[in-house]
């Protein structure tokens, strides 16, 4: 038979005679086990334990079934709110922006894009280069984009929470607005 959270809870109710209360998403069971009062809580639909816990007192029950429901709540909450902010997001990407990439692990790289296309909540970008105005060490300098020198073909990426978008599936580089000042760049070759 498969675990499930109905399941489980059965077995406290048969095993210990748990009582079962409920409360914002959570599930409460408290039952005496060997004189100790003993607390378990699940939480949404999993099958596992969120806690399983032995308390001196019914307050202590009740005072962390209360925490636990509250952090619930606000859980919840958070989740709606995230859920109706991505929905009501527009960007604010239109045709010529610059987006700027910085990454990279012991040394800066940094690529530039341009927006060519906005089709609803995808941009269109190319790889644009880029030309160093200020030397700032041996292997290190500031370069500006040079919009219009494209590299490769067009690609679309949905714009996400903030006007950034992945530039590729792995998500290690996000490109955001480029924000008109010189970008520091280093290598080592």
């Amino acid at each position: 038979m498969k675990t499930t959270q109905e399941n489980r809870i059965r077995f406290y109710q048969d095993q210990f005679q748990a009582v079962l209360t409920e409360k914002e998403g959570c599930k409460f069971l408290k039952y005496t086990n060997y004189g100790h009062l003993v607390g378990v809580c699940f939480t949404g639909n999993k099958a596992k334990e969120d806690w399983i816990l032995i308390f001196n007192t019914e307050g202590e029950f009740n005072k962390k079934a209360g925490i636990t429901a509250e952090n619930m709540k606000n859980r919840k909450k958070w989740f709606e709110d995230r859920r109706k902010a991505r929905k009501e997001f527009r960007h604010v990407l239109k045709n010529g922006d610059i987006l700027e990439a910085s990454w990279g692990y012991e040394q800066t790289n940094v690529d530039f894009y341009e927006v060519v296309q906005v089709k609803g909540k995808l941009v269109g970008l190319r790889e644009i280069g880029s030309r160093v105005c200020e030397t700032t060490g041996s292997m290190s300098a500031n370069v500006i984009p040079v919009p219009g020198k494209y590299y490769g073909e067009i690609f679309f990426r949905k714009v996400l929470m903030g006007n950034y978008v992945n530039i590729d599936n792995r998500k290690v580089r996000q490109a955001g607005i480029w924000d008109g000042k010189p970008s520091y760049s280093s290598w080592y070759h």
